[in-house]
């Protein structure tokens, strides 16, 4: 699969749709055709002035990095 990030994912994807009607079901497998997207960004944190061992400004910064992103989409 285009999205596999192990051995474990690499297999065809379902989800299932049950259908019940008063004592009767069915369970119909359904595959999933899309892939989920990635997105990738290089980030150079020595173009900052975060400390590498400052983790509380380490993660305020990935997090603002992450949510600047997902804006501009």
């Amino acid at each position: 699969m285009a999205t596999s990030l192990c051995e474990g994912e690499a297999r065809t994807k379902h989800v299932g749709l049950l259908e019940l009607q008063q004592e009767k079901w069915d369970f119909k497998k359904i595959r999933l055709k899309s892939v989920r997207p990635f997105v990738i960004q290089d980030l150079e944190l020595d173009k900052t002035d975060i400390g590498l061992k400052d983790s509380s400004s380490l993660l305020m910064f990935l997090n603002e990095q992450v949510r600047l992103t997902l804006e501009a989409k």
